[in-house]
């Protein structure tokens, strides 16, 4: 049984969403909602959202995140349905509810250490629920695709795959910071860390990092793990060194045939509205060639988008839904 935490969409609920127009059929009206689906083979994929931006802030980040979620609907649901994608094999699974957390720590500062430790500790609570729902869609035979919040659901996401499998598995990662920090509590700087060390994660590919915001002390340890591969953006972009296909291809390559997850922070995209602003990095359209080439590639098991925070600004909520939901549509049409 889901979480208690989950909350469900009515088609009345998703019909909020959708501006009709005569002659036309957007995904939000044929796309799936009734939970029971999640059994049946009927849908292949379900889309789960996890408005929070707790694991930002036990990472000492800036909040915000929370509001990605409801931009990623307003634009996905009104994409065509049309010959290049249905989306009748889409099962909108709903939301994890975090709101009353998310009012319970608002007064709190991440300047203040006692502070973090309770965004951190509570970011492990997060991991539990997300864990057990991750769980249950992969152990019905279903691909989530998981709309965040913070990158520190990526730690709960592999948890969730690899134990529904029995397995560990492979993680490709598009994002300008490598999240493998130490094991130091919760948040959205060690997911990745934590997930190697229990045991969920195998191979982690990261590309696209940012060689000035990094530690050395943090590249020194991941150079030193021979189940890591990692590429960075300035040998692409500065250098010239690589083509981005060719870093993609060797991300693809390193994982091999592990059951992967995909993985990319919206941080990585240049001037996206996001938890750590970036005016330099990779274009909406190498992030949408990184989707399609990785699922190509790879035996991949979910997609996973995060770090998105347009708040209530208009052009934000424009911005971040309709890429998102590019990036999506770019996945599904595997």
């Amino acid at each position: 049984m889901m979480h208690e935490k989950l909350k469900t969409y009515s088609k009345a609920d998703i019909s909020k969403y959708v501006s009709k127009r005569d002659g036309e059929t957007k995904i939000g009206e044929v796309i799936r909602s009734e939970p029971e689906l999640l059994g049946s083979d009927r849908v292949d994929y379900v889309l789960l959202g996890i408005p929070e931006d707790i694991g930002i802030r036990g990472n000492l980040g800036k909040g915000g995140a929370y509001s990605a979620w409801e931009a990623f609907l307003n634009a996905f649901l009104n994409v065509q349905s049309n010959r290049f994608l249905k989306g009748d094999n889409v099962l909108l699974l709903g939301h994890i509810d975090f709101e009353s957390e998310l009012k319970s720590l608002q007064a709190l500062s991440t300047s203040h250490p006692d502070d973090v430790e309770v965004f951190r500790s509570e970011t492990a609570k997060i991991d539990e629920v997300v864990s057990s729902i991750i769980r249950e869609i992969v152990e019905h035979g279903k691909i989530p695709i998981v709309i965040g919040g913070g990158h520190n659901n990526a730690y709960p996401i592999i948890k969730g795959v690899s134990t529904a499998l029995g397995k560990p598995i492979g993680t490709i990662n598009c994002d300008p910071h490598s999240d493998f920090r130490k094991l130091e509590g919760r948040h959205s700087g060690n997911g990745f860390s934590y997930a190697m060390e229990n045991g969920f994660l195998e191979k982690y590919a990261v590309i696209g990092l940012h060689e000035g915001y990094n530690s050395e002390a943090n590249l020194t340890d991941i150079r030193d793990k021979k189940n890591i591969f990692t590429s960075f953006f300035e040998d692409v972009f500065i250098r010239g060194k690589y083509t981005w296909n060719e870093t993609i291809y060797k991300a693809v390559r390193f994982i091999g045939e592990l059951e992967t997850g995909i993985e990319l922070d919206l941080d990585s995209i240049e001037k996206m509205p996001v938890s750590a602003f970036t005016p330099c990095g990779v274009s909406i359209i190498n992030a949408r060639q990184y989707i399609s080439k990785v699922v190509s590639g790879t035996n991949y098991k979910y997609l996973h988008i995060c770090e998105g925070a347009p708040l209530q600004n208009d052009i934000n909520q424009k911005v971040t839904g309709k890429c998102t939901a590019y990036l999506v549509t770019d996945f599904l049409k595997h």
